[in-house]
C-alpha cells in the first residue's frame, strides 16, 4: 500500500524579447505584452508558490496547454478555438505533461531524512563522521599496499640457506556445532551432548522498508504539480536470527600446527619427530606426508633491516629444488638483487 501527496505550484517563464519574468498562468509577458508562443520555456523557480486555490488546482490539472497551427500562440486547454487568431483546436498541436528535470538535479530520487536537532540523535550521519570513515578506510588501503603490494628492490646477501621437513598433523576433536534439525551421523564420526534449544542461524529473510520518493512534472501549462509518493518496499536481507534447533558436539578431525625440522645443506634431511596434540593420546593425532622445502635467507645491507625468506614451498621458480641446487645455486655470503613485497620473492638478480 502506498499513500500519494500532490501539490501544485506556479511556475514561470521569460520573455524572449524583453527578458521580463512572468508568472506560468501568464499567457501574455506583463513587461511588454507578447503573446507566450510555442518556444515557451517554463521552469520552477526555488521559492516557487504553492497553488491552494481549487479552481486553478483544477485547471492545472485539466491538461497541458496546445500551440495554435496558424499563429503558434499557446491556448489554454479548455479554449477550442486560438485567442489570438481564432484559428481551430483540431489544427493546433497538442502539448503533453512530462517530468521536470531542473540542470544537476535527478528524478524521482529518495526523500533524504530530515536532519538532526542539535543535541539529539538523528535519521542521517554527520558529514564529519562519515568523512572520518572514509578517511579511515582510505588510509586502511594505503597501509595494505605499503605492506603486502608495494615492492622493494635492493641488493641483498645470502645469509643462510637450509632444507626444511614439515610435517603436516591433525587431532581429533569434540567440536560445538549447531542444526535446525535433528543432528545425524556421517562416517565414523561420532555425536554427544545433544540438547533442543535456541541458536543463531544466518537467513535470507524478507524484510519490509519505508521508501519514499519524489518528483516534479512540467504540466506544460504554467503549473509544476510536485509528486510524493511513500510506499513499503519488500527486499530480501541475510542477517543472523534466533530460531529453536539443537547444539551439540560432533567429533571431528582439526588441523594443528604443523612440525618442522631444519638444517643446512650439508647436513642429511630428516623427518620431525611425532609428537601428541594439544592434550589429547597419542592414537587421536593424525599425520599428513612430509613434505620437503628449500629456504634462501636473504639479509639487507642496512642495519636492523628485516630478513627476507625465498621458500620453494610458495615459489618454485625462484627458490632451489634439491639439495644439490641449495648448495650451488645462492651460495653464502654470495649478493643478489632481490625485488620483494609483502607477498614474497618476485624477483632476483645479480647486482
Amino acid at each position: 500500500m502506498s499513500e500519494t501527496e500532490e501539490t501544485i505550484l506556479e511556475g514561470m517563464w521569460d520573455c524572449p524579447n524583453c527578458e521580463s519574468a512572468n508568472k506560468g498562468s501568464a499567457m501574455k509577458c506583463e513587461g511588454c505584452g507578447s503573446v507566450r508562443d510555442e518556444d515557451v520555456k517554463f521552469y520552477l523557480p526555488e521559492n516557487a508558490q504553492e497553488v491552494t486555490d481549487q479552481a486553478e488546482i483544477a485547471a492545472a490539472n485539466a491538461g497541458a496547454d496546445w500551440i495554435c497551427g496558424f499563429c503558434s500562440t499557446s491556448n489554454n486547454t479548455a479554449a477550442t478555438d486560438c485567442k489570438q487568431c481564432g484559428g481551430p483546436r483540431d489544427e493546433g498541436t497538442e502539448q503533453k505533461a512530462e517530468e521536470y528535470k531542473p540542470a544537476g538535479a535527478a528524478s524521482a530520487s529518495p526523500t533524504p531524512p530530515p536532519p538532526a536537532e542539535e543535541g539529539k540523535g538523528g535519521g542521517g550521519m554527520p558529514v564529519a563522521l562519515i568523512g572520518g570513515i572514509v578517511a579511515l578506510i582510505l588510509l586502511s588501503c594505503c597501509c595494505l599496499w605499503w605492506v603486502f603490494l608495494k615492492k622493494t628492490t635492493e641488493v641483498m646477501t645470502v645469509a643462510k640457506t637450509e632444507w626444511v621437513r614439515e610435517l603436516p598433523r591433525s587431532e581429533m576433536r569434540w567440536v560445538n556445532e549447531t542444526s535446525e534439525t535433528y543432528p545425524k551421523s556421517f562416517g565414523t564420526s561420532k555425536l554427544r551432548n545433544i540438547v533442543r534449544g535456541p541458536i543463531k542461524v544466518t537467513k535470507t529473510v524478507p524484510e519490509k522498508k519505508q521508501v519514499t520518493t519524489t518528483k516534479t512534472i512540467n504540466l506544460k501549462n504554467g503549473k509544476f504539480k510536485k509528486v510524493k509518493e511513500t510506499k513499503w518496499v519488500t527486499k530480501n536481507v541475510t542477517k543472523t536470527v534466533s530460531v529453536q534447533g539443537y547444539l551439540y558436539q560432533r567429533e571431528k578431525l582439526v588441523k594443528l600446527k604443523s612440525l618442522y625440522k631444519r638444517g643446512a645443506p650439508d647436513v642429511t634431511p630428516s623427518d620431525p619427530k611425532r609428537t601428541t596434540g594439544s592434550g589429547m593420546s597419542f592414537n587421536r593425532v593424525r599425520y599428513g606426508r612430509v613434505l620437503t622445502h628449500y629456504e634462501v635467507t636473504f639479509k639487507g645491507k642496512k642495519a636492523g633491516s628485516d630478513p627476507v625468506v625465498l621458500s620453494s614451498k610458495d615459489n618454485k621458480e625462484l627458490a632451489p629444488s634439491s639439495i644439490e641446487e641449495l648448495k650451488t645455486k645462492y651460495p653464502l655470503k654470495s649478493e643478489w638483487k632481490v625485488t620483494y613485497s609483502g607477498t614474497g620473492v618476485s624477483k632476483v638478480e645479480k647486482p
